[in-house]
Formats: C-alpha cells, structure tokens, sequence
C-alpha cells in the first residue's frame, strides 16, 4: 500500500464501528450535495447555452433577411436622377393626386436637379406623402422648413432632389 495512506487507514481501523458508520454516511451526504451542485450547474449552463443559441439563430435570421435584401438591392440597376424640370413635373402630379396642391402652392425650380415647394399643408399628410415619394418615386427631401399655421397645419418650404443627385 502507498505509504501516504497507511496513516489514514491506520486511523479508519482505530475508530469504532459507529464512528466508521457516521463518517461514510457524512461522506456520502457530502458526495450527493457536492453531485447535486455540479449537476445544477451543469443544468443552468446548458439551459443559458439554448437561450444563447435561441438568441444567436433569431439574429441570423435577421442577418440572412438584411443580406438578401442587399443583394437584391445590389442586383438593381444604377437610377439616372432625374433633372429639376421632370422632377417638377412628376412632384406636381404626385402632390395632386394626393390632394396637396392646394391654390396657394408655388413649385418652382431650384438649380439643375432641385425642386422648391412652398404651401401650407395639413402636416401629417405632406409628411406621409413625402415619406412615400422617397420610397416609391426616390425622391428625397434634400431640406425643409416648417412654420405653425393653425391646428395640425404647416406653412412649408420644402426643396427635394431625386436620387443620386449631388447637392
């Protein structure tokens, strides 16, 4: 036998057989907590690994949207912007078909690509509007300047430029 563990055993047979009985059962309570607490660690580091791994999939799936998105995006030709007198034209039109060339609008050109509009408009419909000529027609509102002029109404002066316009 190794000589470091004759002392132990030597003191193991010196003791009772009650004594003996106690130790092992206080061993084994010991071993069986010190079990439980490795297995409840283990429990909880797996569990956080599935919530981590749950986590890390939905941003994939996100990541994986975003690049089709640009690869669609990327595979679009090249938009020619258009010059100040077609955008007029095409912001005129636009405007009255959603009712916001009222009588008082002035159009007018700004440059070679720009277009200026001053109005007074109910202010959540020019902006809805505005919103939704950049995502259809991409034009895109280059400034503007927005006075009160009554309840949920804007005196406006607005410049636009179409895409792909340098200012």
């Amino acid at each position: 036998m190794n000589a470091r563990l004759e002392p132990l055993v030597a003191n193991w047979r010196a003791r009772s057989v009650r004594e003996q009985r106690l130790i092992a059962a206080l061993a084994a309570v010991a071993g069986v907590a010190i079990l439980f607490l490795a297995f409840s660690a283990l429990t909880e580091a797996i569990h956080k690994g599935r919530q981590k791994r749950a986590a890390l999939s939905g941003e994939l799936a996100v990541v994986e949207v975003l690049a089709k998105e640009a690869a669609e995006l990327k595979a679009r030709p090249a938009l020619t912007p258009l010059a100040a007198e077609p955008l007029l034209t095409l912001l005129k039109t636009a405007a009255a078909q959603a009712g916001l060339d009222a009588a008082g609008s002035r159009w007018a050109v700004d440059g070679e690509s720009g277009v200026v509009h001053e109005a007074e408009q109910p202010f959540d419909a020019w902006l809805a509007w505005a919103g939704k000529m950049q995502a259809t027609q991409q034009v895109r509102l280059a400034s503007f300047d927005a006075t009160p002029a009554g309840p949920g109404r804007v005196r406006l002066v607005a410049h636009y430029r179409h895409a792909g316009t340098v200012e």
